[in-house]
């Protein structure tokens, strides 16, 4: 019998994590998102697609493994990652750290970290 403590995860619980990872530390625009939220966003983008706050669910939990390709580029694009977040574990491990980063200057007190900066707009005077 194999020992569980040596497990490789399967496909599946990796794309759960990596989805989750998303949910749970990255802040679009400015906030965290829950499962319903983030589908009715994205159904509004995409009505076709009819996405839930369950699927999404079942997709964070692993109960949901074979997502289609389109969902998990409009979650990139949302999360501000690339879709190789989802496939590849050295750009996985690279948002990761970025995204603790994040966390930790949000935890302190860091507003807008991660955001675009603010630039005053330009002067409308001649030199």
């Amino acid at each position: 019998m194999p020992d569980d403590d040596f497990a490789v995860p399967s496909e599946a619980s990796l794309l759960a994590q990596r989805v989750d990872q998303l949910f749970r530390m990255s802040r679009p625009q400015g906030r965290v998102w829950t499962d319903d939220e983030l589908a009715e966003h994205l159904g509004h983008e995409r009505p076709d697609a009819r996405i839930t706050g369950d699927y999404l669910r079942e997709l964070r939990t692993g109960r949901q493994a074979n997502p289609p390709a389109a969902l998990l580029a409009s979650l990139a694009a949302f999360f501000g990652v690339e879709i190789s977040y989802f496939f590849d574990q050295a750009h996985t491990d690279r948002v990761a750290y970025q995204l603790a980063v994040l966390e930790q200057l949000h935890n302190v007190g860091v507003r807008g970290a991660g955001s675009p900066p603010h630039r005053p707009p330009k002067s409308r005077r001649n030199p």
